[in-house]
């Protein structure tokens, strides 16, 4: 063990940290599938009014389009418009910035509705990201539902958790309280999923898989930018960056040389603490270029350059919109 790193305050804070980021970042995405959604229906609207190559629309296929709009105008009714493009808003800034986006999301994640879509989209979310677990180790459709059941039937205190961090300050006290019920939720997630697979050689397998989502994240962002040029990835490189990638993360980690992360949420969120977290960010990601130039071409070296650089944006964004949740500090150094 890295003795410069406590097991229980980084579990306990990495926790909270994707707790929060998770929450934060939902706002956006049910923002985007809502108007999304809501765009869809209202061009179907159309189609509908007007017919298709001359063919009559049913009056009720035209009002079950217009049930469907009024439905969606209704949950994007529940999404503030702060939301998705407070860079580009005209409107003076609000008093309190943090005090109102922890007060915006507290508020969206006790709106039945909402919570209700945050659920559906938690497990098919669940479904993509497990598929290829499921494929390994041939699971029946029965298996499969068992398996979401049991990583889904906490979401509901786990909401909970997130809406009592964002929705008012906290004391320290009760900060670490919402830690170790978390933290309580987890194991029970786990001695669950333990007793499923009921053999701990496939219970390592499905923790490895656990440990290498970052890395598949990361490989099929790559494997988008490329699918539609001419030299998209292959699956022999996709399996080997997926492992370098994974050997690099566990290699800077064993290594690295920083003072321990602290239990307290706002304390892991300053800014000092993220310019660090974005810092060690980077070394890995010149480690895994460095390593990469043997497995892929120029062009291919290219673009995983520029999915890197999104990566690494989008963390800072999601830290500093979480902080900003905690109302701690000034966002991070460009």
């Amino acid at each position: 063990m890295n003795p410069k790193t406590s097991p229980s305050n980084s579990s306990g804070s990495k926790f909270l940290v994707i707790l929060l980021l998770a929450a934060v970042a939902g706002l956006g995405a049910w923002a985007f599938i809502l108007k999304q959604d809501l765009a869809t229906a209202n061009e179907e609207a159309a189609a509908a009014r007007k017919g298709f190559n001359g063919v009559t629309v049913t009056q009720g296929e035209v009002q079950r389009l217009k049930a469907k709009v009024l439905e969606l105008e209704t949950m994007l009714a529940a999404v503030p418009a702060s939301v998705p493009a407070t860079a580009t808003s005209a409107k003076p800034a609000p008093a309190n910035p943090a005090a109102s986006m922890g007060s915006i999301a507290s508020q969206m994640m006790s709106n039945p509705t909402m919570r209700s879509m945050v659920a559906s989209q938690m497990k098919r979310s669940l479904e993509t990201r497990y598929a290829d677990l499921f494929t390994k180790f041939a699971f029946s459709p029965e298996q499969r539902a068992q398996f979401i059941d049991i990583l889904t039937e906490n979401q509901d205190a786990m909401m909970d958790l997130s809406q009592k961090m964002v929705g008012g300050n906290l004391t320290p006290a009760e900060r670490e309280e919402i830690q170790r019920q978390g933290k309580e939720l987890d194991a029970g997630i786990e001695a669950k999923m333990r007793g499923f697979f009921n053999d701990e050689t496939k219970y390592a397998d499905y923790k490895l898989f656990n440990d290498q989502q970052t890395e598949r994240t990361q490989v099929t962002a790559l494997q988008t930018a490329l699918a539609r040029t001419s030299q998209p990835l292959t699956a022999e490189q996709s399996a080997a960056m997926a492992d370098l990638m994974y050997q690099e993360r566990k290699s800077l980690a064993a290594t690295r040389s920083v003072a321990p992360e602290s239990s307290d949420p706002a304390v892991a969120l300053s800014s000092s603490a993220t310019e660090t977290r974005l810092r060690e960010q980077e070394q890995l990601q010149a480690r895994i270029t460095d390593r990469a130039a043997s497995v892929l071409n120029p062009d291919q070296l290219a673009a995983l350059r520029s999915t890197q650089a999104t990566q690494l944006q989008s963390l800072r964004l999601g830290a500093e919109m979480a902080r900003q949740m905690l109302g701690n500090g000034q966002p991070a150094a460009k």
